[in-house]
């Protein structure tokens, strides 16, 4: 079991109240200013925590499946305009959640595939922010690890 740790600026341990859940296998942090998003591949979900004091906010999304709003394998996180994206390594697609509510929003990314658009075990996220990306606004990168190549996505 494996639990999130707060270091300081000089890498000393900062007090963490006792509330603060364990982790199977925590793979991807990402943050919106005062949330922080844990991906756990061990228990198959997303945990929202308050940056305050790391307490959870809500129930966890996701949980085992390949249903819509489960996960296998959640392996990446990405942030954009409120939408939280998590990389669902082994059902091959991104999935999107309302970042505050951990509800399942709009159809998943992608499918398992080598075309254009298809992935095959997503791992890592990134955001390409608007003044940065070709399109007209921000993208989503997803690395595509066994197609061997990064996918650009506009959130639309």
């Amino acid at each position: 079991m494996t639990r999130v740790v707060a270091l300081s600026a000089e890498c000393t341990r900062v007090k963490q109240p006792a509330k603060i859940p364990t982790f199977i296998r925590p793979t991807a942090l990402v943050h919106d200013g005062s949330s922080l998003f844990v991906a756990d591949a061990g228990s198959h979900n997303v945990t929202r925590l308050s940056l305050k004091d790391l307490s959870p906010t809500n129930a966890p999304a996701g949980g085992p499946g390949a249903a819509a709003g489960q996960l296998q394998l959640p392996s990446g996180l990405a942030l954009i305009d409120g939408i939280l994206y998590v990389s669902d390594c082994n059902n091959h697609r991104i999935v999107q959640f309302h970042h505050r509510l951990l509800e399942a929003v709009g159809e998943p990314i992608g499918g398992e595939g080598s075309e254009d658009g298809k992935l095959r075990y997503p791992h890592g996220l990134a955001v390409l922010l608007a003044e940065h990306a070709p399109s007209d606004g921000a993208e989503l990168l997803v690395a595509d690890s066994q197609n061997h190549r990064v996918q650009a996505f506009t959130p639309s």
